[in-house]
């Protein structure tokens, strides 16, 4: 009963320790997803900023050589807020999956640290069970080598432990 014991503690033990090294993999995982994705957001941004700067200096250079009336520029104007407008719903549309997988997996990860916590006192228990029947099984033991040795005769000899204690 005590190795039975041992064993489910040990077992339980490299469960809990398993479960860890999971969760902390997740963790830096789900770390590195998200600093990337916001990485390459930063970068569109930056990229899409830089383009719409080249082609507003490229309007005023056209405006200023009289290429460009007002007309094509507002026309103009208006279709490049409208892509830009499009794409930031895109990059927002992006980023709220990315912060609801982000969130389910916290949720996850808090559910994972709630197991782990409760298969540690599962296990807190399981020591205690095994010392207090370590205890009793040393009790007994003790009591038996007590009764043999009290009862030494040859009749005794010939008793079981069990007749012993009766």
């Amino acid at each position: 009963m005590e190795r039975a014991h041992r064993q489910a503690l040990e077992e339980l033990q490299r469960q809990h320790e398993r479960h860890i090294k999971e969760l902390e993999a997740e963790k830096d995982r789900l770390l590195l997803e998200e600093s990337q994705d916001t990485a390459q957001v930063m970068e569109a941004l930056k990229t899409k900023h830089k383009e719409e700067l080249e082609r507003e200096v490229e309007k005023v250079k056209r405006l200023s050589s009289g290429m460009l009336d007002s007309q094509t520029l507002q026309a103009q104007q208006q279709t490049d807020t409208r892509a830009l407008q499009r794409e930031l719903a895109g990059l927002s549309e992006r980023y709220s999956q990315k912060c609801l997988e982000l969130n389910r997996a916290e949720q996850s990860n808090a559910e994972r640290e709630r197991e782990i916590s409760r298969m540690e006192r599962d296990m807190e228990q399981l020591k205690k069970e095994n010392q207090d029947l370590k205890a009793r099984l040393t009790e007994e033991i003790v009591r038996m080598r007590s009764n043999v040795k009290d009862h030494g005769s040859e009749d005794d000899k010939d008793r079981t432990p069990c007749e012993l204690q009766g």
